[in-house]
């Protein structure tokens, strides 16, 4: 994991759902990978796990505090990863999909002691109650697993800061709103005459 946009935030959609309200959770990662294997490989899939944060009173607290909810995909993201620095903006580079700004993408096919970064996003459906991560201390523990070529997943565990959707929209103005996006624009799936 690289310092820069790596953070959670949940935030209420103003919605309710049967008396509870309705959050959405969105997690960025700035990640480095490096193929220490001994061949070439492609990183074929990033999927990021987390605990729930529920009480010991509610029994799915046993299932989601010691076994891990999985985001299995990452979303795509509307705006590019970006911090302004004085006059100038630095663009993040994405590690699955190409960059808007420049066009390009992360090489994702690594040989032998060879590594790239870029960030992946994750925004999770709306929920309620405690089904969003378990903040500690201002900080929440995730589970990062990349799965390669081969089909062997390499797995990580992180502390990444929880903070404010206004704090994470200063990295992506965008955060945390492309599934109503998405609403708001469907794809045609119309095939042409």
């Amino acid at each position: 994991m690289l310092p820069g946009p790596t953070l959670c935030t949940t935030f209420s959609t103003g919605d309710k759902h049967q008396g509870y309200d309705v959050h959405r959770t969105a997690i960025s990662v700035y990640l480095r990978i490096t193929n220490v294997g001994s061949a070439p490989t492609s990183v074929e899939r990033v999927s990021l796990g987390y605990h729930w944060h529920l009480n010991t009173l509610n029994l799915a607290w046993i299932r989601y505090s010691v076994f891990w909810f999985w985001l299995p995909d990452p979303v795509v993201t509307i705006e590019d990863f970006r911090v302004n620095i004085g006059d100038w903006i630095k663009i993040y580079p994405s590690l699955l999909q190409r960059t808007a700004t420049s066009g390009e993408a992360a090489a994702t096919y690594l040989e032998v002691g060879r590594a790239t970064n870029g960030v992946v996003y994750f925004e999770q459906k709306e929920s309620w109650g405690g089904c969003f991560p378990a903040p500690r201390g201002g900080r929440t523990r995730i589970r990062v697993a990349v799965t390669d070529t081969f089909g062997t997943k390499h797995r990580k565990s992180f502390w990444i800061p929880v903070v404010a959707l206004e704090e994470a929209k200063k990295y992506n103005p965008s955060f945390g709103e492309t599934f109503p996006t998405l609403r708001r624009h469907p794809t045609s799936t119309s095939q042409p005459k």
